[in-house]
């Protein structure tokens, strides 16, 4: 976490401060905003108690109610759904409603273990001959699907989560992909994240190799028909889009221009009603 995304992220609380509908955000982070605001004073309070992973994953949900705001947008936040007790970080107003979960790809334990520092020098080795297959790009795409899919399935309950079925809203599951693969992976990742190998130039696909079997295949995206685990299935079910960013200055314009949006082709008839649908997306984009 650097001065720039914690200056943004203070700036955006304080701009929201009286909205109204984003209020209740702003009170689940009245104590993170609270300690940002004194370390961006002390210049150092917020790296000698640093943020947990949790705390950290919702700076950009704080960013992104102010993107929502300044583009003329309003919103319900931790709306629920009528899928159990769980809720969506946010639902839109107007016609069409979007509902929309914002989560964060953290370092994972085998970036931390495939990490090294010499001095001032740092490195990371991930390999797909790796001892440990968890410790490579491939392992990595897997451990982000799992964490995507989370969002829409329990599988310890075996029950969707979150979203419901559609109904005249679209859904979205928003990236910040920054933790991925040390450094945000790129759209190549992200498209093999969503849709597979299909598309890809051979170079650019990612093969697992079960250490169970030994058998091989490249990795299936999360809308690919073959993926059929209870989890991809419900989310395919269910999410419109997959979006994914990688923030740099944490300015609104980021999350306004920089998302990369992958469709669902089960849920829409052509690439131009999916087109349409990403045009009415509540931060203005357009194809």
């Amino acid at each position: 976490m650097n001065n720039e995304e914690v200056e943004a992220t203070v700036h955006a609380a304080k701009e929201l401060e009286d909205i109204a509908w984003a209020a209740p955000l702003l009170g689940r982070t009245r104590n993170i905003i609270s300690s940002l605001s004194e370390g961006l004073v002390k210049h150092s309070a917020y790296k000698d108690n640093p943020l947990s992973d949790a705390e950290k994953s919702i700076l950009i949900e704080i960013r992104f109610a102010y993107a929502l705001h300044i583009s003329g947008a309003s919103a319900s936040y931790e709306h629920h759904a009528g899928i159990g007790k769980s809720s969506i970080d946010f639902m839109t107003c107007g016609n069409p409603s979007w509902m929309i979960e914002v989560m964060s790809l953290r370092e994972s334990q085998a970036i931390k273990n495939a990490s090294w520092q010499n001095g001032p020098f740092f490195g990371m080795e991930l390999s797909s001959d790796a001892k440990d297959p968890r410790q490579s790009e491939e392992g990595e795409v897997l451990k982000a699907q799992e964490r995507i899919c989370a969002k829409v399935y329990d599988n310890s309950q075996n029950l969707p989560i979150k979203f419901p079925l559609p109904n005249g809203h679209f859904s979205m599951i928003l990236v910040d992909a920054r933790g991925f693969i040390g450094g945000g992976g790129d759209c190549w990742d992200w498209h093999h994240i969503a849709h597979g190998a299909a598309g890809l130039d051979p170079h650019l696909i990612r093969t697992w190799t079960d250490p169970k079997t030994g058998n091989s295949a490249p990795i299936q995206g999360l809308f690919e028909d073959g993926n059929t685990r209870p989890a991809p299935a419900t989310l395919r079910e269910r999410i419109h889009f997959l979006g994914f960013v990688c923030e740099e200055n944490f300015m609104p314009n980021e999350l306004l221009e920089n998302i990369q949006f992958f469709a669902n082709p089960h849920l829409f008839a052509s690439d131009k009603e999916a087109k349409a649908a990403r045009a009415s997306f509540p931060l203005g984009l357009r194809s």
